[in-house]
């Protein structure tokens, strides 16, 4: 999920994953997609899901872990900020 918790519109919203991330049955690489890669703008509130395998389809593949995510996104001043979310 993609979701903008401030109280502010985000632009320029982008991700880079530290590793795939893999759905299908690790046939489609959902952190290569168009959502994660660049949004232009997400107001306040806006959120984006992406529906990845059924846990138990997770371990069964030993593909369960730590993913890290680095997020970055800019004011409508066109300040950048950058954050680091690591997600389990």
């Amino acid at each position: 999920m993609l979701k903008n918790i401030g109280e502010r519109s985000a632009y320029r919203v982008g991700t880079v994953f530290d590793k795939p991330l893999l759905g299908l049955n690790g046939q489609k690489r959902i952190s290569d997609m168009q959502l994660f890669r660049r949004v232009e703008f997400m107001p306040p509130g806006k959120e984006f899901r992406q529906l990845v395998d059924p846990v138990s389809a997770l371990v069964q593949q030993q593909r369960l872990g730590k993913v890290g995510v680095t997020v970055s996104y800019a004011d409508s001043q066109g300040q950048s900020f950058t954050e680091r979310i690591v997600h389990d």
